[in-house]
């Protein structure tokens, strides 16, 4: 379903269709809506994955919006874990689209912070992100694989010093910098309740 979701927003993004064929379409996807809206619980469940420490990617947030697997609005952005590093691979299709045939930087921004963050998992220490600069090298083209990686440089106090770039192919398009800020399990799961 969630793939399905997917190419249906890069179609939609991409489509050429008439405003007729458009309209039909919509009608067509109006009662399949409607039975998955049917299914949704009220209230809806948290969507952390809280307990105990996992270091596999994308296990504590399956839902989150710039790399959960079950998301369709998030890139599918595959990571792994490769110690000391973290990776993420991923196309960015026409949805994350800024200039004409470029991946938006605020689609980077987001990537890099989840890559960050699963860099952290990598290293066992892990917390919130309390800055993030990028430094635009080149260009990210949409349609063209590009590979994340990043790894904890430092742990001072509080305070997580992550450092990672962005390539696409032998090019590197992004460069960025992090600071996070540690929390124990108890600060964690305290974010991830009602009361964080």
């Amino acid at each position: 379903m969630v793939e399905g979701a997917r190419r249906l927003i890069d179609i939609v993004n991409t489509s050429v269709a008439s405003s007729g064929d458009g309209a039909a379409a919509a009608r067509e996807l109006a009662p399949i809506v409607d039975r998955m809206e049917a299914l949704v619980p009220t209230p809806v469940p948290s969507r952390l994955v809280m307990g105990e420490r996992s270091t596999a990617p994308h296990s504590r947030n399956p839902f989150d919006v710039v790399h959960g697997l079950y998301n369709p609005i998030a890139p599918p952005l595959l990571m792994r874990h490769e110690p000391p590093d973290a990776v993420g691979v991923v196309t960015f299709g026409a949805a994350y689209e800024g200039p004409p045939g470029r991946v938006h930087g605020a689609v980077l921004v987001g990537a890099f912070d989840m890559v960050f963050s699963s860099a952290n998992s990598v290293a066992g220490v892990t917390g919130p992100t309390a800055s993030l600069r990028i430094q635009y090298e080149r260009a990210t083209r949409t349609g063209v694989p590009v590979e994340f990686r990043a790894r904890q440089t430092g742990v001072a106090g509080r305070r997580i010093h992550v450092e990672g770039e962005l390539r696409q192919g032998t090019v590197v398009t992004c460069r960025a910098v992090g600071v996070f800020i540690r929390l124990d399990a108890e600060d964690l799961h305290r974010l991830g309740g009602d009361d964080g």
